[in-house]
């Protein structure tokens, strides 16, 4: 081996009488003692054995085991060396331990020197040697060698089979772990045990297979007893939860005999990415109900239900409970709480975090300048960039999304232009499809449908439906109802399933009075089976999340709530509001449009706002639908009439509302 450290010196105290057997110092090393007795055996085992003694080569085994999977890996290669230069005999145990060392250190150079030992010594055959091999070439990311390994292994056992389907779903190559798993279940050599599971679940959780994930789950509850095993519980769990079953997930948690911190995580960040974020606050509670610790990735799933559901004053509790119990503040969960803030419409406090932290990465650069974005600060988030390549922070695709979406919501059309040929010249990154679609969308706002156009046919890549929606929603804004309808058909064909593109294209006929082509397209809609997104709208009050539909009368304080939206549209009126009824998409009389605009949610959360929310604090609403023309009228009067600050997040974008302006003015 090139690696040559001298063995530790034996401590003056380091001569204990009742390690004399060399069964006794093999009982201690393998209670994995602390790194300084390890020391002191080794020491006593240097002084106290003859090292060509064939006896004497399972007590070294037993110092190398130790070493390898201490704090000090490096140190067994000290060891290595010491047997070799003393003549100490080597079996087909001695070898595997070094091995790991190498895998633990992620050292190939050193993995190659003893796959040629294993060569030379005539112990590559034995299946010990050869898994731990397989293991060191997968830990330095060599999964090459390792499936080259695999395969020219005469001999496999459930081991070797086990490392290879883990290994393979850890590298992210899943379908050749399902494939090594399929070979082993078709041979019937082999039995797989729950240690396999774990990582064929893994696979099935990557390649979001959830035939194959609930035929393992059925294999399991078959042959029985892992219930009582956490971690297969666990990666039953995960898989449903990133193959979108949050119901079968929950269901598995509900049923496990034990929980671990692991699987409250696991459970709660199923829920958050699945978008079931009450369900996420709810298990959240219970969780602190039954007094399992939080830890920093418990934080990060509740943050994000909270960013994606508006609700500040839990996140704000979260925030404290952090400081209060001392959790650490690592690079993920400082982008969390900047995202928290940011989405839940305090822009000011997120940028209090990201200018408190000494040390900025890329994530943290980009979760701002996107916050910056998203609320319409486009020359702050132009001159956060700016800070950022002054900082020599290496801007990333990620980033240039962020920038260039506040060149569109800000519409700077030549500083999009300006920072698109920057990102390809000067920082040498490729556009991908978002970067495209926020060139389109900032262009098609500006009206310079055209030139979009052009884009869209001269782009290097195909573009998708969102791209196109992008047009499409610039075309109805600036009516523009012929490439309106060649684009709507387009996007049609590449995504029938999306209700918001009929709306649109539906909206775009009309918004020119071809009322018989909207209805066809709301019969094409049918048809097809697509049925619109309701229009939902949130506001948190007192830590509780309510939401609002439609015409919706489920609120136990309903009576009131229409009340007060009946004398909001009187105070309106009187102000000279009129209702904009173009953006109702029915042919029915006047007066009705006017009722139903009345009752979109954004002005029932508004009304219950007025309400429920002290006067002193600013009403917040989220709104997953972006808010239509006569809505966001009103709410830029209903803030002067009222005296109070609104801020609304739509699918889009921020609006904060004062005095009757809003922050967008009116470009959005």
């Amino acid at each position: 081996m090139s690696i040559a450290v001298t063995p530790h010196p034996p401590p003056a105290h380091s001569s204990p009488h009742s390690l004399s057997n060399p069964h006794s110092l093999s009982f201690l090393l393998h209670q994995r003692p602390p790194l300084s007795i390890i020391h002191q055996l080794h020491a006593h085992t240097i002084t106290s054995t003859n090292p060509q003694n064939p006896t004497s080569t399972s007590l070294y085994n037993s110092l190398l085991r130790a070493y390898s999977r201490s704090p000090s890996p490096l140190t067994t290669f000290s060891l290595y060396n010491y047997m070799l230069t003393n003549g100490t005999p080597l079996d087909h145990y001695t070898l595997p331990f070094v091995i790991t060392a190498c895998s633990f250190l992620s050292s190939l150079p050193h993995g190659l020197q003893l796959h040629g030992c294993a060569m030379k010594l005539g112990l590559f055959s034995d299946l010990y040697v050869q898994t731990t091999l397989l293991n060191m070439y997968a830990s330095c990311s060599t999964m090459d060698c390792a499936c080259q390994l695999f395969d020219r292994m005469e001999q496999r056992d459930l081991v070797s089979y086990n490392a290879m389907i883990a290994q393979l779903a850890r590298a992210g190559l899943p379908k050749m772990a399902l494939e090594i798993f399929r070979e082993m279940v078709s041979n019937r050599l082999v039995n797989p045990d729950g240690a396999t599971m774990v990582g064929v679940l893994l696979a099935c959780a990557q390649v979001g297979s959830v035939k194959l994930g609930m035929w393992v789950h059925g294999y399991l509850a078959k042959i029985g007893g892992f219930d009582s095993n956490v971690v297969l519980s666990n990666a039953l769990v995960d898989m449903y939860a990133k193959c979108g079953d949050a119901i079968s997930a929950r269901k598995v948690f509900d049923k496990m005999n034990t929980r671990d911190g692991v699987s409250w995580n696991t459970m709660i960040s199923g829920y958050s990415k699945n978008g079931c974020f009450l369900e996420t606050l709810d298990l959240f509670r219970e969780m602190l109900r039954e007094r399992v610790r939080v830890d920093e990735v418990t934080i990060v799933g509740v943050l994000s239900a909270c960013s994606q559901l508006g609700a500040l004053e839990l996140g704000d509790w979260i925030h404290t409970y952090m400081e209060k119990h001392k959790l650490k503040y690592n690079v993920i969960v400082c982008t969390s709480l900047i995202k928290m803030y940011a989405k839940c419409g305090n822009i000011d406090k997120a940028y209090e975090i990201f200018s408190g932290l000494p040390c900025k990465d890329a994530l943290v650069w980009n979760a701002m300048i996107g916050a910056f974005a998203m609320h319409g600060h486009a020359c702050k988030a132009l001159s956060l960039f700016e800070e950022m390549h002054a900082s020599d922070v290496r801007p990333t695709p990620v980033t240039f999304v962020g920038v260039l979406c506040a060149c569109s919501h800000g519409g700077l059309v030549n500083e999009g232009r300006k920072y698109m040929h920057d990102m390809v010249n000067k920082h040498g990154i490729k556009p991908n499809i978002k970067h495209y679609g926020c060139i389109v969308d900032l262009l098609g706002r500006a009206g310079l449908l055209d030139e979009a156009q052009k884009l869209v046919e001269s782009m290097p890549i195909e573009p998708d439906a969102v791209l196109l929606g992008a047009l499409l929603s610039a075309c109805k804004v600036h009516g523009n109802v012929e490439l309106g309808e060649k684009v709507g058909k387009r996007v049609l064909e590449l995504d029938p399933h999306n209700s918001g593109n009929y709306v649109l294209l539906s909206g775009i006929y009309a918004r020119s009075g071809r009322w018989e082509d909207a209805a066809e397209v709301r019969k094409m809609m049918n048809d097809n089976g697509v049925k619109k997104q309701p229009g939902l709208s949130r506001i948190e009050v007192d830590n509780v999340v309510h939401v609002f539909s439609m015409a919706d009368w489920s609120h136990p304080m309903s009576e009131d709530i229409y009340s007060k939206v009946d004398e909001m549209v009187e105070r309106l009126k009187l102000a000279g509001h009129e209702p904009n009824t173009n953006v109702v998409l029915i042919d029915v009389e006047e007066d009705e449009k006017e009722q139903l605009l009345g009752l979109h949610s954004e002005k029932l959360a508004l009304a219950f706002g007025l309400i429920s929310v002290k006067d002193s604090q600013p009403i917040r609403i989220v709104k997953n639908l972006r808010v239509c023309d006569d809505c966001h009228s009103a709410i830029k009067l209903v803030s002067k009439i009222y005296s109070r600050e609104i801020i609304v997040r739509d699918r889009l974008r921020f609006h904060h509302f004062r005095e009757g302006q809003c922050s967008c003015g009116d470009y959005w």
